[in-house]
């Protein structure tokens, strides 16, 4: 037991509350002999705000006529802030060791993360830059050679040879195939010989025969000829069959000859 603090008799905390963490606040009943505890002065207030604004680096508050005088002219940045943003969201508050306690954790914790993402940015370059220069791109490795065309002259661009397949393979294989010749057998010869054959003689039949003796019965030919003899044939059919007088007087109706070829001399 002699090892336990008494709490109870110390003193409390700087701006301690007790059961503020559950929401508890001062307030006075009629059983209390005295008031609640009151709040934080005026001065303590511009106390608090003043070294608040020293740590952040921000100018002191201003009061009075030149803040009212700022504010005529449009000089309130502050209404154009997001109202979800909770800067200065404390500000009203009492800063007290628990606060300063807390903000260098975090300030130290903001330098750690710093220092970890400019290790990681660096490791991450230093990879970057490793893997470029061990595959670099082909424009990198042309980069020289493209350089270097600004010294070619007009003539040697004239003198380019042509781009071609020059693989030994290929090239022998292909080289070969154009030197190779073939002799053309002699039915191919007669064949375009004889397609291009027409016939000019007249049998005593009416029916025209060509050179080898055989008409060509696929129709791609046209024999003058016979069409000729053909049509000779009808006409004469036609005229023996107008000269004919075996028809009655005033019923035939082919025409005479003889009448059409009588001259009137009256």
């Amino acid at each position: 037991m002699s090892g336990r603090r008494d709490f109870l008799n110390q003193a409390a905390p700087e701006n301690y509350v007790a059961g503020l963490g559950r929401g508890a606040t001062g307030f006075t009943t009629r059983s209390d002999l005295g008031p609640a505890r009151d709040g934080p002065s005026e001065d303590q207030i511009k106390e608090a705000l003043a070294k608040r604004a020293a740590q952040l680096g921000l100018a002191p508050d201003k009061k009075g006529k030149d803040k009212e005088k700022d504010e005529d002219e449009g000089g309130d940045e502050e209404r154009f802030q997001d109202p979800d943003n909770e800067v200065g969201l404390f500000a009203g508050g009492v800063y007290d060791k628990d606060d300063e306690e807390a903000d260098k954790i975090w300030e130290w914790v903001d330098e750690r993360m710093d220092r970890r993402k400019k290790q990681r940015e660096a490791r991450e370059q230093a990879e970057k830059d490793e893997y470029e220069r061990n595959n670099p791109k082909i424009q990198q490795q042309f980069s020289d050679l493209k350089r270097a065309l600004a010294t070619v002259t007009d003539d040697e661009w004239a003198n380019l040879p042509e781009v071609g397949d020059l693989t030994g393979k290929n090239r022998r294989s292909k080289q070969a195939l154009r030197q190779r010749f073939y002799a053309v057998p002699d039915s191919v010869i007669a064949a375009a010989r004889d397609s291009s054959e027409m016939g000019t003689t007249v049998m005593d039949e009416g029916t025209s025969s060509n050179a080898g003796g055989s008409d060509a019965a696929d129709g791609t030919m046209t024999n003058f000829a016979k069409i000729g003899a053909a049509r000779d044939k009808v006409l004469k059919s036609r005229l023996e069959q107008a000269g004919s007088d075996s028809a009655a007087p005033g019923t035939s109706t082919s025409i005479d000859p003889q009448a059409i070829l009588r001259v009137d001399t009256s």
